[in-house]
């Protein structure tokens, strides 16, 4: 099968990252799109428990058959880097090729990421942009390394985890921003309600 990985913290998981799973799955003829929480991200000091992320991905995905969810790197005791994910992809499924979805801005400091240039001749990536000239600054700079990158531009979606978590915070609606049973589940858990010394909402 071709499968694409959507890697993330989901904190928490939202329409943005469902649409996106999709369009990319619909444009690149894929199988079938993997969903992998994070366990402990080496670039993010701080996410909410990783039950309730991982509980969060489940029922978002649950309605449809094309979503898989992988909980390796939330089985980890130490950080989650995606080299060790995809190195662990590949063995395990080794009848499969893989291709790693990432938006523009994450990509742009992929050269910052552990071991990224044995990665970058592991997998193919699915870069979601916006445009040409983002798209001509990603393939200068990351020529030299032969990275194996396709670009896709897809519509704006204007939704973030931030976003929500601050609405929540401030007792406004996430209607229409996250699936309901996971509306329901942060409100039943009461999540995003309290805030940390670093005024990080959990």
């Amino acid at each position: 099968m071709n499968i694409g990985i959507l890697g993330g913290t989901f904190n928490p998981i939202h329409f943005g990252h469902t649409f996106i799973a999709n369009y990319v799955m619909d444009y690149m003829k894929l199988d079938k799109i993997m969903f992998i929480p994070s366990g402990i991200p080496p670039h993010k000091d701080y996410v909410i428990d990783k039950n309730h992320r991982k509980a969060m991905v489940e029922l978002a995905i649950k309605s449809n058959y094309d979503f898989l969810i992988n909980f390796y790197e939330m089985e980890k005791e130490d950080y989650s880097y995606s080299y060790e994910t995809v190195s662990y992809l590949l063995k395990e499924y080794k009848n499969d090729k893989f291709y790693y979805i990432i938006g523009q801005e994450a990509f742009m400091l992929f050269d910052k990421w552990y071991k990224f240039e044995e990665l970058s001749k592991l997998i193919t990536f699915v870069i979601v942009t916006r445009g040409e000239e983002v798209k001509s600054k990603l393939q200068r700079k990351f020529q030299k390394y032969s990275v194996d990158m396709c670009f896709l531009d897809t519509p704006n979606i204007e939704i973030s985890s931030t976003d929500i978590r601050n609405r929540v915070k401030e007792n406004r609606s996430i209607k229409y921003f996250v699936d309901e049973k996971v509306e329901n589940y942060i409100i039943k858990n009461n999540l995003y309600k309290l805030e940390n010394e670093n005024g990080i909402y959990f």
